[in-house]
């Protein structure tokens, strides 16, 4: 009888790639950080802690990958990557978060749901320092007469991101003197650049109050040396203003890059929503708070690699707060609408094989996973 036997041989993988981080017209190579391996994230809640004692993190269900920080941005890289349908990743919130990057050396597949997204007036994760923001609204002048408010105060201007940010209402009193709105700020991110999100909105001003806006959404960059699929919603958008009168925070950014990228999902940066005007009976009120400037996306692409006709980005600046009175002067102003950047530019180049083999039998096969194996089946000795 005859009886055959199986051998499997290991071939080595060889990525023609060069340069360190930042390399590739500022994208950061997946090539030049040391790999966590093979991640398939499936449903459930993960989260990204750019903060953490010893190195930021990425943790949930039972794993923890520890990524490392690379010209200030929180880098994990992995040999693929796979975010399922079902999955959620969160970065936290907050002053002193870092821009997110999340590489692989070979495919990148964004099933889930990714979010580095201002809440209210915590900024999201790699959002603009707290410098970066709308001009604060100005103080009402005092006010007297019957029915009349003992001061007024105008609107916080909106946090600016891929464009600027809307200006805070006006007050407008009863003799027709007016106390004008905050200026919102003018657009920050530039992708090409600086992995930064967007800016702070301005409080409304009232004295020596700070009445918070909202923070500006944070900045992720995805990267994959061959094909990177995005058929779930990656959000980086700008907090809601806090408090009434204040502006709402800029939109964040989104980087992608790799040798061919397909959007069937959503990316989102608007901005946020300015604050409401308000009043405190017999004390005070407030005009509306600006809109936040919609965010950036920037997506570069090998020529002829990107496809985004079947999914949606979404760059809306955030609507202005409406004011307490009927006039429309009392309105906070929205915020202007990003922008989309798509680029043809070179990326990192493909695995290459370096195949060394000896005699093969009658027959082979060839099968590409996560690494490249050959196996062969040869016939029963002599």
């Amino acid at each position: 009888m005859e009886r055959k036997a199986t051998r499997i041989i290991l071939l080595a993988v060889v990525v023609a790639a060069a340069g360190g981080p930042g390399a590739f017209g500022g994208q950061l190579d997946p090539t030049a950080f040391n790999s966590l391996g093979a991640a398939a994230l499936g449903a459930g809640s993960y989260t990204i802690d750019t903060t953490a004692a010893g190195g930021p993190t990425l943790s949930g269900d039972g794993m923890t990958f520890k990524g490392v920080l690379s010209g200030g941005v929180a880098v994990f890289d992995f040999d693929s990557l796979s975010v399922a349908s079902g999955a959620t990743i969160r970065a936290t919130q907050g002053f002193g978060t870092l821009p997110i990057a999340l590489l692989s050396r070979s495919s990148e597949v964004i099933a889930g749901f990714v979010s580095v997204s201002a809440f209210a007036h915590q900024m999201g994760s790699g959002a603009a320092l707290l410098s970066d923001h709308g001009t604060g609204g100005n103080i009402g002048a005092y006010s007297t007469g019957p029915g009349s408010y003992l001061d007024a105060t105008s609107g916080g201007g909106g946090g600016g991101g891929g464009a600027a940010g809307g200006s805070g209402g006006t007050v407008t009193f009863s003799d027709s003197s007016q106390v004008p709105g905050g200026s919102g700020e003018a657009a920050i991110e530039n992708l090409a650049t600086s992995l930064q999100g967007g800016g702070l909105g301005a409080p409304g001003g009232f004295g020596s109050i700070s009445i918070s806006g909202g923070g500006g959404g944070g900045a992720i960059e995805l990267g994959a040396v061959l094909g990177l699929i995005i058929s779930g919603e990656v959000d980086a958008i700008g907090g809601d203003a806090f408090t009434a009168g204040s502006g709402g925070g800029g939109g964040g950014g989104i980087y992608i890059h790799a040798a061919e990228v397909s959007l069937s999902g959503t990316l989102d940066v608007q901005g946020g929503a300015g604050g409401s005007g308000t009043n405190f009976p017999n004390y005070s009120y407030y005009a509306g708070g600006g809109g936040g400037g919609g965010g950036e996306v920037l997506i570069q692409a090998g020529s002829s690699g990107l496809d985004l006709s079947g999914g949606q980005v979404i760059l809306s600046g955030g609507g202005g707060g409406p004011g307490f009175t009927a006039r429309a002067s009392d309105d906070g102003a929205r915020g202007a609408d990003g922008l989309l950047i798509t680029t043809a530019t070179p990326v990192p180049e493909p695995p290459s094989l370096l195949l060394s083999c000896v005699a093969l039998a009658s027959w082979a096969t060839l099968a590409w996973k996560s690494e490249c194996r050959i196996k062969i089946r040869e016939g029963s000795p002599t």
